[in-house]
């Protein structure tokens, strides 16, 4: 439990803005929503979209953000 705490605070210190920037869209999708009056509005705007492309990106940050275990290149040495 303490490596996955360890790895969770490297992960959330290296990649603050993106984690800031992501926070700050879902709470503008909050907000245009609680503004559109209905929760079958039509105006939602394109914050949806851009929520789910910063999701997406802050998704593929996290994952290429850890390094690969070991030396060597694994895909060399294996028949």
């Amino acid at each position: 439990m303490k490596q996955a705490w360890h790895i969770f605070k490297k992960d959330a210190r290296h990649l603050r803005l993106e984690i800031g920037i992501v926070a700050a869209m879902s709470l503008l999708f909050a907000w245009s929503r609680i503004d559109s009056g209905s929760p079958g509005s039509s105006r939602m705007g394109i914050f949806p979209i851009l929520l789910l492309i910063a999701s997406m990106y802050l998704t593929a940050r996290v994952i290429h953000e850890e390094a690969i275990p070991g030396t060597n290149q694994f895909w060399i040495t294996r028949p």
